[in-house]
């Protein structure tokens, strides 16, 4: 394809063929290879840093892009013929827009903070998983497949692995890829539009002194030359441009067609040449502009609780669990499992960090080392019990955890609650109680009358504290949600249930009703491992036999 950029030489032009962005497009086992090979490139900093401010990028090249659509939409308003990739772009525009308001909303400006950034030149201060996505999408044209998305992370993960933080970034870091080079393209083809409004205004003028000139060629090359001389921006698209709207005209212009190809032949090509290359770029931008659009469907279609899930390393080590219970699990169940992995491995200390799958690996052994020495005790051999049930403090401490102080206070607190509670509730109270009882003796309360103001004061300060303290322990005392079975493929043998609804049975219309109730519940839910009964009694008697 024809490189779009300005050039010294107005008849220098250069003929990349390779894809529009001109990168080459490589082949799944080329892909898998360039993963391995940035696992050893992509060098991350040894320290967190916030890095540079990828949201702001994001909504400039959104800015850009918009921009650049309502030039084509005014061109096309105009009567304008536009290439086929502009067309396309236009066409599918309200894709690019729901793209760029998922960004936008699902790109918190502290979610990079976190994640690695890296040192390379081109790249610094960027996320690593950015590099990542930027290198897939170049080797790609931008066509991305889900199969080909999968092994290319999982081949940088045989050499180098990926935070849990990370691969939950590829979503949107590919999004962000595509916006950006979206926008790369969109400005190619609405300056490719300015270039060629450049040169019909020149072959306008051409013609017009081909018409009216006495002195023809002279006059007419002379001006033919200061005019191509001037444009800066002269490139393949001008020439081309140019040529189709002189070639077939009057025949005084015909000179000036011959001068253009014989300053062709010194860059070692011709006209022809020229107009094919050119056509041969629009349609590679035509499919540049298609792989992206294709490729924003497919990843607004993309279940990505299950690529995480087919991609993570740590996820096989968790189904290893012992208790046989993580893979029957609800997704978000197993997902905060993943936090707490991933929370622990941020602050570990000693020799050296932590990565994920070490601290998960570690979580593993505690099982099964319980096991070994219980084989009864089902609940320690689970891999929950050390992320989010007791033993979760004994997997801290194994990995040298460093709680935040935040973490701290929370578990002082829970360590003590009821001291925390009547003590906060005793501060509050007395607290509330000092104003209005100074305020009483600066009045010159005394005697029986501030023992009572002192009691009113107390029933209704300690009233106001309570609520208080009860509105606010919630901001330190979140609700720990039960963990769930995955229940879609219908409940399992071992997890057989039987549903009792417990009542007394007064009359016969009563009984109809429960009966009538209870075959809505069995129909609501039907299955082999579920049943329904109703375990009734009568109501007492009046006497006594």
């Amino acid at each position: 394809m024809i490189a779009f950029v300005p050039m010294k030489d107005p008849f220098s032009i250069s003929f990349p063929l390779k894809s529009a962005s001109g990168d080459e497009v490589y082949s799944v086992e080329q892909l898998g290879d360039l993963a391995r090979r940035l696992a050893d490139t992509l060098v991350i900093e040894s320290s967190p840093s916030k890095g540079f401010p990828l949201l702001h990028q994001v909504k400039e090249s959104a800015k850009s892009l918009v921009q650049s659509y309502l030039q084509m939409v005014r061109a096309i308003e105009s009567k304008e013929s536009l290439s086929p990739a502009a067309e396309w772009l236009v066409d599918n525009f309200h894709i690019v827009e729901e793209q760029i308001r998922s960004i936008k909303s699902d790109l918190p400006k502290n979610y990079y903070i976190e994640l690695p950034k890296l040192v390379s030149q081109s790249l610094i201060g960027l996320p690593r998983v950015y590099g990542l996505a930027l290198e897939f999408a170049r080797h790609t044209d931008s066509h991305i497949e889900l199969a080909s998305l999968k092994r290319f992370i999982l081949e940088f993960q045989s050499k180098e692995s990926l935070g849990i933080g990370e691969v939950w970034a590829v979503s949107i870091t590919l999004r962000i890829v595509l916006i950006e080079q979206l926008n790369t393209l969109a400005l190619q083809i609405v300056r490719a539009r300015q270039l060629r409004a450049e040169a019909d205004r020149l072959a306008d003028e051409i013609l017009n002194l081909a018409n009216e000139s006495q002195s023809y060629p002279n006059d007419l090359l002379m001006m033919t030359k200061d005019s191509l001389a001037q444009s800066s921006q002269f490139n393949s698209v001008f020439i081309v441009q140019l040529i189709q709207r002189l070639r077939d005209q009057d025949p005084d212009v015909w000179p000036t067609l011959k001068w253009i190809e014989e300053k062709l032949k010194e860059t070692q090509t011709s006209t022809a040449e020229l107009v094919q290359h050119e056509h041969h770029r629009q349609a590679g931008e035509q499919v540049t502009v298609g792989n992206i659009i294709n490729s924003m469907r497919l990843l607004l279609a993309i279940d990505w609780c299950e690529f995480f899930e087919s991609v993570s390393l740590i996820e096989p080590i968790l189904a290893k669990d012992p208790a046989h219970a993580y893979l029957e699990m609800e997704f978000s169940d197993r997902d905060s499992y993943r936090h707490v992995i991933e929370r622990i491995a941020k602050r570990t200390s000693g020799k050296g960090r932590m990565s994920e799958a070490e601290v998960a690996q570690r979580c593993l052994q505690f099982c099964k080392d319980s096991q070994l020495k219980k084989p009864g005790d089902k609940k320690k051999a689970h891999i929950g019990y050390y992320l989010t049930g007791p033993g979760v403090m004994d997997l801290e401490r194994a990995c040298g955890y460093r709680a935040t102080v935040q973490e701290m206070g929370v578990r002082f607190i829970k360590r003590f609650p009821n001291g925390f509670y009547f003590g906060t509730m005793i501060l509050l109270t007395l607290i509330l109680m000092v104003p209005p009882y100074h305020y009483f003796f600066g009045q010159g309360g005394s005697g029986l009358g501030s023992l009572g103001i002192l009691i009113f004061l107390a029933l209704t300060s300690s009233e106001l504290s309570v609520t208080i303290l009860n509105h606010y322990i919630t901001f330190f005392s979140k609700p720990k949600l039960l963990a769930k079975l995955n229940l879609e493929n219908g409940v399992p043998g071992d997890a057989r249930t039987f549903v009792v609804i417990p009542t007394l049975l007064t009359d016969e219309d009563q009984i109809r009703e429960l009966v009538d109730k209870l075959e809505v519940h069995f129909l609501g839910n039907q299955d082999a491992n579920v049943f329904f009964a109703i375990l009734g009694d009568f109501v007492d008697s009046d006497q006594e036999h």
